[in-house]
């Protein structure tokens, strides 16, 4: 099979995880290593006939990443991810939602600003929390937006911060679950389409 991983950031253990679990496709398959469908998806999906899901693209998806975050954080916790222009933004504010009133959710770009968590979290009393990246991993913007930038403001404010410096893609499920959604997807597209021998 071919199977293009489509991301930023170090891939090679889900690239490993993808070899292992997929038989053969006659096409080439683009899995997008992404975690909304905004932009960068939108332009993978005009150049490949044959493309997977992101990680979050129903509500569904956001109640299972909400359920990992909940097991994984049960203190007082901010994400932070990296936010769009996008109409997918959406998915942030309805994360944000779901979990529990101690965690908050903020982004670099888009309408969960660091002003707007920040005011949540000084109304809600919280004197330590940890900071996480709501990311696939942890590049440039981790390390020196959420991780600097935000957690050194944070701890300007008086709160205790405790920075974690782990990507979505360090958990073990949210790997799962991208493979999982590009297995259905490959059976979909294999039942739709009829393939020209090799």
């Amino acid at each position: 099979m071919s199977i293009l991983l489509a991301g930023f950031g170090d891939l090679t253990v889900l690239q490993r995880e993808f070899e292992e679990s997929f038989p053969d496709f006659p096409e080439l398959f683009v899995q997008p290593v992404l975690l909304l469908k905004a932009f960068e998806y939108e332009k993978l999906r005009r150049r490949y006939a044959f493309i997977g899901r992101p990680l979050l693209s129903s509500r569904e998806d956001v109640l299972f990443l909400a359920n990992i975050l909940r097991e994984k954080y049960r203190d007082a916790t901010l994400f932070v991810g990296h936010g769009t222009e996008h109409s997918a933004d959406r998915f942030y504010a309805e994360l944000a939602e779901i979990l529990p009133e101690n965690a908050f959710v903020g982004t670099l770009t888009g309408a969960l600003n660091f002003e707007i968590v920040k005011r949540r979290i000084m109304s809600g009393g919280v004197k330590e929390l940890s900071v996480v990246p709501l990311t696939l991993g942890t590049g440039k913007h981790v390390q020196k937006e959420i991780l600097g930038d935000w957690s050194n403001n944070l701890e300007e404010s008086g709160i205790t911060v405790s920075r974690v410096n782990l990507g979505l893609l360090d958990y073990a499920e949210v790997r799962r679950k991208f493979i999982s959604n590009a297995a259905s997807d490959i059976d979909n597209i294999a039942r739709s389409h009829t393939f020209a021998p090799n």
